[in-house]
C-alpha cells in the first residue's frame, strides 16, 4: 500500500538465506537483474538488490564457486543484497552458496521466473523499478549436533543408489 493502489505484496515462498547471511534490519531497495552467475554485470548495482541466475547442470554443488564469486563481486560493487535464482524444477529450496560477503538468498525456479519477468515487464513499460523488502527472522546456534545415517540394502546388481538429505548441517 505504501507504493500506491496498483501494487501488491508478493512473498517468495522458496526464499532461503545462504549461510552467514544476516539481516539485522529490513533491507528495502530496487531490484536489478544482473545476468548469469559467473558473468554478472556489476554496473548500476550500488544500493540495489541484485538478482543473478544459475541453472545447475549436475546439482547445486556444481555451481557453488561461480555463484559465490559472482555474489562477492556484486556485494563489493555496492549491491545491498544478492538473490540467486536457482533454476531447477518447481520452486525447490536450495541451501547452498554460502560466504557471499553480505546478505544473500536463494530462490527456486518458479519464484525466480516470476521475479525476473516482473522486473523485465516493468522496465519495458517504463514503470518504476520493482522494489523488494528483505526480512530475515533467524538466529545462529552453536553446540548443536546431528548424525548422518548410512544404510545398505543388498541387491542383485552392481548398481549403487545414494539418497542424501543433508542431516548434518541445517536445523530448521
Amino acid at each position: 500500500p505504501a507504493y500506491g493502489s496498483q501494487t501488491i505484496d508478493v512473498v517468495l515462498a522458496s526464499a532461503v538465506p545462504v549461510s552467514r547471511s544476516m539481516v539485522a534490519t529490513p533491507i528495502e531497495a530496487s531490484v536489478v537483474f544482473v545476468g548469469d552467475a559467473g558473468a554478472v554485470v556489476t554496473e548500476g548495482v550500488s544500493g540495489k538488490i541484485a538478482i543473478q541466475h544459475t541453472r545447475p547442470a549436475t546439482g547445486a554443488y556444481s555451481d557453488r564457486t561461480k555463484v559465490r564469486e559472482s555474489s562477492q563481486k556484486l556485494i563489493a560493487a555496492g549491491a545491498v543484497s544478492v538473490i540467486t535464482w536457482v533454476e531447477q524444477s518447481g520452486n525447490m529450496h536450495v541451501f547452498d552458496f554460502g560466504q557471499c560477503g553480505g546478505p544473500c538468498f536463494n530462490i527456486g525456479g518458479a519464484d525466480g521466473a516470476f521475479l525476473t519477468e516482473a522486473v523485465k515487464r516493468a522496465k519495458e513499460a517504463g514503470a518504476p523499478d520493482i522494489r523488494m523488502r528483505l526480512l530475515l527472522d533467524a538466529e545462529m546456534k552453536t553446540g548443536l549436533s546431528a548424525k548422518n545415517v548410512i544404510g545398505t540394502i543388498p541387491g542383485t546388481s552392481d548398481e549403487i543408489i545414494i539418497i542424501n538429505a543433508h542431516l548434518d548441517s541445517w536445523f530448521d
